[in-house]
């Protein structure tokens, strides 16, 4: 691997509300032409994407490095569930050497401007979108990733690319480390082709994609839903450790009694964070459906499981079932001090029903 041509996808996702109204979005954003509902190239019903997110344009600047005037497209998507993907297309227009893209890679990941410019766009969706965006406002974590497409003419066969190191040092952002055979088996692993004249490679840090440009972008859009997911995913296991946190200092500062209804409120609480949580989970669960084993499919499986999307969502599954046992708990408890308390009522009217009688019956035995 000598040379790259093509584009570079420097893709940023953020989390930018508890909800996005994409019917609105959309209304708001209509009046420029600049949204469009996203879908796929090319059609499928081995995936099924379900509220599919806005995209949007976000206009076109250029950057100066290292002597060269890049060329770059912003783009970004809307989701249901609050992300909001951030895409800068950088077009590679000429055989470049891969020193030259390896130090350009090293740079778009590692420099404050861009990550700056960045949140910048963000700030100003949320600004234009608030009224769509419930609980507006960006998280201070977000996932990172690239996508190399190459242009299929002059591309190296699959053979030759798997045993550059150029590659793997693409693909790992790194210039000058060796890699050892383990790392690169890693990234062999996940190697998939579709026919004689296209394939791509995907890892935890980025993408390489060798295909004409409507599968290629198919696939880095793939790619982008299971980056989506695990931020979202990442952000609810943040959430929900600060909202038991929460509910577990309120539990230990009560001091419940027969007359207190403080475990009543834990158990609403907990209750109200489980289905609060749940809900948007599902949704999240839900946007993209793989059916089968059609290509498409396989490129989102082996995305998310380099991401480690199971992780985080069994992380999530995890928090999400400690909700449940406390509400379960304080719900029996709260069941319990209610049997408390009704049984020292009854106990009391049998004593203003049964204490005349016996006072009536026996006093003149007491007053002579």
């Amino acid at each position: 691997m000598n040379t790259f041509k093509g584009h570079i996808l420097l893709q940023r996702i953020f989390d930018i509300g508890a909800e996005i109204d994409l019917a609105k979005a959309a209304s708001l954003l209509s009046a420029n032409g600049l949204a469009e509902q996203f879908k796929l190239r090319r059609s499928s019903r081995n995936i099924i994407i379900d509220e599919a997110p806005l995209s949007i344009s976000l206009g076109d600047w250029e950057h100066e490095h290292l002597g060269k005037v890049l060329s770059i497209q912003t783009l970004g998507k809307l989701w249901v569930f609050g992300a909001f993907s951030l895409t800068f297309k950088i077009s590679i227009d000429e055989e470049t050497p891969i020193d030259q893209i390896k130090a350009l890679a090293n740079y778009l990941e590692n420099e404050d401007e861009i990550s700056i410019i960045a949140v910048e766009k963000a700030q100003q969706v949320i600004a234009d979108m608030s009224a769509a965006i419930k609980q507006p406002g960006i998280w201070n974590q977000f996932e990172d990733y690239i996508i190399y497409m190459r242009d299929p003419k002059g591309a190296q066969t699959p053979q030759e690319l798997l045993e550059s190191d150029h590659f793997f040092q693409l693909l790992l952002t790194e210039t000058e480390v060796q890699l050892s055979n383990q790392m690169k088996d890693a990234i062999r692993a996940n190697f998939f082709q579709y026919s004689k004249d296209d394939y791509v490679v995907i890892d935890w840090n980025a993408a390489y994609i060798c295909a004409t440009a409507a599968d290629a972008q198919d696939m880095a859009d793939v790619a982008e839903f299971a980056l989506c997911q695990v931020l979202e995913m990442r952000y609810y296991d943040e959430m929900l450790d600060k909202k038991l946190g929460n509910l577990y200092k309120s539990i230990q500062g009560s001091k419940p009694s027969i007359f207190s209804n403080s475990y009543s409120h834990h158990a609403h609480d907990a209750a109200l964070i489980y289905i609060e949580i749940s809900e948007v989970i599902e949704k999240i669960e839900n946007t993209l459906k793989v059916i089968g084993d059609f290509y498409y499919a396989k490129i989102f499986r082996a995305a998310s499981e380099r991401f480690r999307v199971k992780d985080w969502q069994a992380s999530v599954d995890q928090k999400l079932k400690n909700l449940a046992d406390v509400s379960s708990l304080f719900q029996a408890e709260t069941n319990e001090k209610r049997n408390q308390l009704m049984e020292a009522i009854i106990i009391i009217l049998i004593a203003i029903e049964v204490v005349p009688l016996l006072w009536d019956k026996f006093s003149p035995y007491f007053l002579k």
